[in-house]
Formats: C-alpha cells, sequence, structure tokens
C-alpha cells in the first residue's frame, strides 16, 4: 500500500468528511473511501473512453444514407397530379 499527500481544497475534502461520516458513521474508513472514489474515478473513465469509441466506429455509418421503403416522393406528387387532372378533365365534360 502505498502512502501519499494530496493538496485538495479545504471545502471540497471537507464535504468529502462529511459524506463519508453520514454514510458510515466513521471517519476509520477514511482511506477506503477515497481508494473507492479513485477506483471509481478510473472506471468512469474507462467506460467514456469504451464508449467514445464506439461511438467513432458508429460514426461511419451515420454517412450510409438509409433506403426508404416505397417510392420516392416525386413519383407519387406526379401521380397525383396526373390524377387531378384527369378529374379535372372529366368535370369539364
Amino acid at each position: 500500500m502505498a502512502r501519499v499527500t494530496v493538496y485538495l481544497d479545504d471545502d471540497v475534502w471537507s464535504k468529502f468528511r462529511a459524506s463519508v461520516f453520514e454514510k458510515h458513521g466513521s471517519l476509520k474508513v477514511l482511506s477506503k473511501q477515497v481508494e473507492l472514489s479513485l477506483k471509481h474515478a478510473l472506471q468512469e473513465d474507462e467506460v467514456l473512453t469504451y464508449l467514445a469509441r464506439l461511438r467513432g466506429k458508429r460514426s461511419l455509418k451515420k454517412h450510409v444514407r438509409l433506403r426508404l421503403k416505397g417510392s420516392p416522393a416525386e413519383v407519387d406528387v406526379r401521380e397525383m397530379r396526373r390524377k387531378a387532372s384527369t378529374l379535372k378533365r372529366t368535370r369539364r365534360s
């Protein structure tokens, strides 16, 4: 086990000590909680790095244009216009 000296903001340290005391009712586990907090921070960083790598792989697929089912809208619009003009002609007669 390593013994280290760390310089922290007084307010941050006080809040951390208070949270440990509130959670455990004692400060005997303070060192263990510091270690656990560091481990969680490292794990979170690893997860975020992994997710960023996954997003990077997926970004290549974003450039692929999805094929829609059915005909393009322009074909549908042309057909609707043709039917409308046919209907107008039949009404005139």
